[in-house]
């Protein structure tokens, strides 16, 4: 996949912010994740919590855009654990996150 130096730029700047914030919370929560990107298809990005049967998916990104689907995952992956650490400090949940 060859990119021009300013999106390669940027797509490695999506790419670290995520890791970041998805290392920062995977044990925490019990998180696991896939993602899949390829020239011919579009990115997706799972992210899942718990596992066996208990194992739910919280997160579902696909877009056109790797760098595109990274950020939009980065921004989900934010609010759900600013969401779940209200829940657990007591206030109400928003869309059933608890």
């Amino acid at each position: 996949m060859e990119y021009d130096v300013e999106n390669e730029a940027e797509r490695r700047q999506a790419l670290q912010r995520f890791y970041e914030e998805y290392d920062a919370v995977r044990r925490k929560y019990g998180l696991t994740m896939s993602a899949h990107t390829s020239v011919f298809d579009d990115c997706r990005i799972h992210i899942w919590q718990g596992s066996g049967i208990k194992k739910r998916m919280i997160i579902k990104v696909e877009n056109e855009s790797e760098t595109q689907c990274y950020c939009v995952a980065t921004e989900a992956l934010i609010s759900w654990v600013a969401n779940k650490e209200a829940c657990q400090n007591g206030r109400e949940e928003i869309n059933n996150v608890c």
